[in-house]
């Protein structure tokens, strides 16, 4: 659109020029434009100077107001093609705009298919039982070294906390951290059923079998946490 008005006011122009160029000879002539012109053989109905001018004059007016109808024609044609690609780009945005919708609610909705999975499997059976040295209520809280008494009981009886845990850093993945989780299920002092009483022998890693256990064991406490808390089977 830009380009074609360009050349409609190039155009407007030279055609400026042109009716200035026009007006100037028309000046020089008005002076014999009473007399007799045509081709052909002078006549009374033959038409003056001045009629033969005016004409022409009409002719190139004509001529300046058809070109003026195609430019204007191709303005508005480009115009139109130009609103189109804008509402074809209004209908991209739209578009972009339900399927990021649309990939939210399928975040959304795969996120909740995924929580439930997790909450029906912390709801089995074997799993609690697995996991009976943290689920069961129970007064002993795991601490670090030099914590208070207060700090190492709780007041009333309730699982173990998900949080604390992880604060302790039983939750690594580390021989560190699987250490320090068989430790605390596995400590005398917890008044929950505990893991098996070989992981309080600090020999304990050199058995494949208490091995693999405790890494299942961890493993099922790190992927299922949230939603033991969730569910209120863990403190946060």
């Amino acid at each position: 659109m830009a380009e074609t008005i360009s050349g409609m006011v190039s155009w407007a122009d030279t055609a400026t020029e042109k009716t200035s160029q026009l007006s100037q000879l028309l000046a020089a002539l008005v002076s014999e434009s009473k007399v007799k012109y045509t081709e052909a053989t002078v006549k009374a109905s033959s038409p003056t100077l001045e009629q033969a001018i005016s004409k022409a004059g009409q002719s190139e007016v004509a001529a300046n107001q058809k070109l003026i109808t195609e430019q204007t024609k191709g303005a508005k044609t480009k115009a139109a093609g130009m609103e189109a690609l804008a509402r074809v780009g209004q209908i991209f945005a739209q578009a972009n705009s339900i399927r990021s919708d649309m990939d939210t609610q399928i975040q959304q909705i795969n996120g909740a298919t995924k929580d439930r999975q997790f909450q029906a499997r912390a709801g089995q059976r074997d799993v609690q039982l697995q996991l009976a040295a943290f689920l069961t209520p129970g007064y002993y809280t795991p601490y670090p070294a030099g914590a208070s008494a207060d700090q190492q009981r709780s007041f009333d009886r309730k699982p173990v906390s998900y949080g604390k845990l992880k604060e302790l850093g039983a939750l690594n993945p580390t021989l560190d951290g699987l250490n320090t989780f068989v430790a605390i299920g596995a400590y005398r002092g917890n008044d929950r059923p505990r893991l098996d009483i070989r992981y309080n022998n600090s020999r304990w890693p050199r058995d494949d079998g208490l091995m693999q256990q405790a890494k299942q064991i961890q493993a099922i406490m790190i992927e299922l946490g949230p939603s033991l808390v969730e569910m209120g089977l863990m403190e946060p």
